[in-house]
């Protein structure tokens, strides 16, 4: 890490579901004491926050392991405490994989009463916009699992990401048969503005998947979907 800061790099993003070792482990398998390796990380780099120009991000995947008050107050509170810059939650999404190996991980519409919980005790914190998502995203949240389609009021993901996804590069998960191609490819930027064009004209047809959460920024907010 020391290094890391010589060289310098002044920004982290950080997954870190869970303060305690017995829920994170459940979301991802490590041992102990690769855990408290990472804890004791986040101490010392916390430390240089007020000494050098850094952003550290926590970034918390929610799952029906960790998803309850008690922990994302744990979180918060420990983000606090530290000065970090940013938590970022983001629900876990499905990507086959999950749900052949572990669906019990997965959110349903059997945690809103819970989230609903979250999203009120949060709203009471008053937090600033840029430590953590707005209440938007917890609303939003709480619709998309109750099966209510969104579409993006703005889509942030499309000019400046771009995902590998089995294979392919893409933008966009939603939208399968817009893509630039296998990595392997050789790209034009005469094609990547044709496929962003493409892109921004089907956009009105998206359908939000778990996988959007992930990439909007913490302050993004989502829409209704229209008949």
């Amino acid at each position: 890490m020391y290094n890391l800061l010589d060289e310098g790099v002044r920004e982290f993003i950080i997954s870190i579901d869970s303060i305690l070792y017995d829920i994170y482990s459940i979301n991802r398998a490590i041992s102990q004491s690769i855990f408290s390796n990472l804890m004791r990380n986040l101490d010392n780099l916390s430390e240089y926050i007020n000494t050098e120009d850094l952003f550290i991000s926590l970034n918390v995947v929610l799952t029906n392991s960790n998803y309850k008050w008690e922990n994302i107050s744990n979180i918060l509170i420990f983000a606090m405490e530290r000065n970090i810059s940013q938590v970022k939650f983001q629900p876990v999404f499905d990507d086959g994989y999950l749900y052949q190996r572990a669906p019990q991980l997965l959110l349903t519409n059997k945690n809103l009463r819970q989230l609903k919980i979250i999203r009120r005790k949060i709203e009471a914190l008053h937090l600033p916009s840029d430590f953590t998502n707005s209440i938007g995203f917890w609303s939003d949240l709480i619709k998309f699992l109750s099966g209510i389609k969104l579409n993006p009021l703005k889509c942030n993901v499309s000019e400046n990401a771009v995902l590998l996804h089995k294979g392919v590069l893409k933008f966009c998960f939603w939208c399968q048969h817009i893509n630039y191609g296998k990595i392997n490819n050789n790209l034009t930027k005469s094609k990547v503005q044709t496929i962003r064009r493409k892109f921004d004209e089907d956009l009105s047809k998206c359908e939000v998947l778990p996988q959007c959460f992930c990439l909007q920024p913490i302050d993004h907010e989502w829409n209704l979907r229209k008949s």
